[in-house]
């Protein structure tokens, strides 16, 4: 993606999520949990350059076979 400055990702949900900005991890949310929510505010991460282009990575598992929850906002524009 390309950052322009003023981006955000916003998570909530269950189980595993690992969220990977430039190969560096920025959310960590491991193991078995009920809901909980992670946040990322791209104007914080001091090695962002503006104008730049970086890797995003997300991985998420879903541990139980009932009550997934998962849900996502972004403002981050992500092309392919």
């Amino acid at each position: 993606f390309g950052y322009s400055g003023g981006e955000v990702f916003n998570f909530y949900g269950d189980d595993d999520l690992f969220v990977f900005l430039d190969k560096k991890l920025v959310i960590d949310l491991g193991g078995v949990h009920t809901q909980l929510t992670g946040n990322v505010d791209l104007d914080d991460l001091p090695w962002l350059v503006k104008g730049q282009n970086y890797d995003f990575d997300m991985f998420y598992c879903e541990r139980h076979t009932t009550e997934s929850n998962i849900q996502i906002t972004t403002s981050i524009q992500f092309t392919c």
